[in-house]
């Protein structure tokens, strides 16, 4: 019901969360005191099917209203408006303002989307050719990044780092002006503090300390198993002594200063069990290896990072930059290629229409961002902008939404629906930081103007499976992993308040283990041991029954998920 607002939905697997999408849009279209136009909403999802999917369940929501009144004017309007209503994927939102507005762009109207096979071609032969005339320029900073970035024999391993740069460089808003301020960065090294306080020492460090986490988490659990009956509580000193030691690397904010302790640190040689008294032998020996397996991370860590003295990263560094500013130069040539070619055959990607949007939409003058006239057109028709699966957006989208969104007019109007934890399109270049943030930084009061609602609910699934999955991702799911700590506030919650499901006694999670033939390819065992347990699960006399109302039947094979 809120308005006005900017509202995060956040709302987890199971919970409902298209129904809420559909019953906002009604309470939008419906609302006498305030009406807008199904035509007037901007629905953005992350599939055709999604979409499509969408306008059917929102006409049946009018349908079923119609009716009950079926000579409501206001009903019949939204009716006939919902096939002219912009419910569809952000791509295709792209691609139809750009037809729309061809002339700000300079470009044909008829112009098409290329088909991935055909972009493929038009990408390596833009990389051929501008490898080629960089060759012929024969500038000796462009052969020195060859001999560092190229196989022996041919260039092979350049073409392929220069598609990688180039595909991560789309998803920032402005992809040349990020290669160069990439390469900028790199160039002003020239001390270690330059180097402790760089974005790449960020990430560096980022990624040594969630393994140290992640070790710290394990040893954790560990010391729990020492204070268990019969567990190895011999162990219990050590194990404390090795957390401490993880703790403190973790807090210590100098990569150098990192380096040196798990240099100098020796770990503690690990306690000897008593011989009276008794203990379960294989918890000790698991205790044991998941001990070898912390040390090892640590190993690994100084072998890793911490091999030669941090001054010669500084010196490698410095080495390396201008070879890496070429490179930037190189990818940001290929682009300009790529979209020459693109013109030409009048065809462009996804990405390439998702910049053309961003231009049709924001001036960029000198780092200082404003909105064109055709972004306030936008605008001023959309009375809200909804975003279905936000986690999976990038940059680039959120930039141009923003754009038509009316935050800056003071009137905030984006409605976005997510879940962190389904968040699976990274290797797209998604960006569920953009999530994150928002989930951080708004609150749940009604009033406010970023507000955050959770959905965590589940509707679909047994209580049974909803404990199983939270036991497992408790373990494993963490801030500096999945961008989300897997706490109660994430946890699936059962749709009942309490009490556990009056038909949970008979079931009971399982861990299918399989056993892998010599000649036997992975997927095919798994293939066969899936198969061999529905054949069990639906045996009409041994297998599973599952409760109904009216008092149960054998498990069919319909009745069977596979994810």
């Amino acid at each position: 019901d809120a308005k006005t607002s900017n509202i995060l939905v956040a709302a987890a697997a199971g919970s409902g969360k298209t129904a809420v999408l559909v019953e906002r849009i009604m309470k939008k279209i419906c609302d006498r005191e305030h009406p807008v136009d199904i035509d007037e909403i901007l629905i953005v999802t992350f599939t055709i099917d999604a979409a499509s999917q969408m306008r059917d369940r929102i006409r049946k929501a009018i349908d079923l209203k119609l009716a009950d009144n079926p000579y409501d004017d206001n009903l019949l309007r939204q009716s006939e408006r919902l096939n002219f209503a912009s419910i569809m994927t952000l791509d295709a939102f792209c691609a139809e303002a750009v037809k729309r507005n061809f002339q700000a762009l300079n470009i044909d109207p008829s112009f098409r989307i290329l088909e991935d096979a055909e972009g493929k071609i038009l990408r390596e032969q833009a990389i051929e050719e501008v490898i080629e005339e960089f060759h012929e320029a024969g500038n000796p900073l462009f052969f020195e990044m060859l001999e560092m970035y190229s196989g022996n024999r041919n260039d092979s391993e350049l073409r392929e780092l220069l598609k990688d740069l180039i595909e991560f460089a789309n998803s920032s808003t402005y992809p040349n002006e990020w290669l160069r301020s990439s390469a900028n960065h790199l160039l002003a090294i020239q001390t270690y503090d330059d180097l402790q306080n760089s974005v790449f020492m960020k990430h560096t460090l980022d990624s040594i300390k969630t393994r140290l986490q992640s070790a710290v988490n394990h040893m954790s659990d560990l010391l729990e198993l020492c204070h268990k009956t019969a567990g190895p509580w011999f162990y219990e000193d050590t194990f404390t002594d090795d957390i401490a030691f993880l703790n403190s690397l973790i807090r210590e904010p100098s990569f150098a200063q990192i380096g040196r302790m798990i240099k100098e640190h020796k770990f503690a040689r690990i306690a000897s069990a008593p011989k009276k008294e008794p203990f379960n032998q294989v918890w000790k020996e698991y205790a044991q290896a998941q001990r070898d397996i912390m040390k090892k991370t640590v190993a690994d860590i100084e072998k890793s990072f911490f091999k030669d003295d941090v001054d010669r990263y500084v010196s490698d560094i410095q080495n390396c930059a201008p070879a890496v500013s070429m490179l930037c130069e190189l990818a940001i040539a290929c682009r300009g290629r790529m979209r020459q070619k693109m013109d030409e055959v009048n065809a462009y990607d996804f990405s390439e229409v998702e910049h053309m949007t961003l231009d049709l939409f924001l001036e960029n003058h000198d780092g200082v961002i404003t909105y064109t006239d055709i972004a306030r057109k936008y605008r001023s028709f959309f009375k809200e902008i909804m975003v279905d699966e936000y986690q999976d957006s990038n940059y680039v989208q959120e930039f141009f939404l923003k754009a038509v969104s009316g935050e800056d007019d003071g009137k905030p109007n984006m409605f976005m629906v997510g879940d962190i934890k389904q968040s699976i399109y990274r290797f797209r270049m998604a960006r569920p930081e953009l999530f994150v943030g928002k989930y951080d930084s708004f609150d749940s009061d009604e009033g406010s103007a970023n507000r955050k609602i959770l959905l965590n609910r589940n509707f679909r699934s047994r209580k049974i499976i909803l404990d199983g999955v939270n036991r497992v991702f408790a373990k494993i799911m963490m801030k500096s992993i999945g961008d989300v700590e897997y706490d109660e506030n994430a946890f699936l919650k059962y749709r009942k308040d309490e009490g556990p499901d009056d038909n949970e006694e008979p079931y009971h999670n399982e861990i299918l283990l399989v056993k892998q033939d010599e000649v036997e390819s992975k997927g095919n065992a798994e293939i066969a041991a899936i198969i061999k347990r529905i054949r069990e699960l639906t045996h009409p006399v041994n297998g599973l029954r599952i409760s109904d109302d009216n008092g149960g039947h054998p498990a069919r094979f319909c009745d069977i998920a596979i994810l």
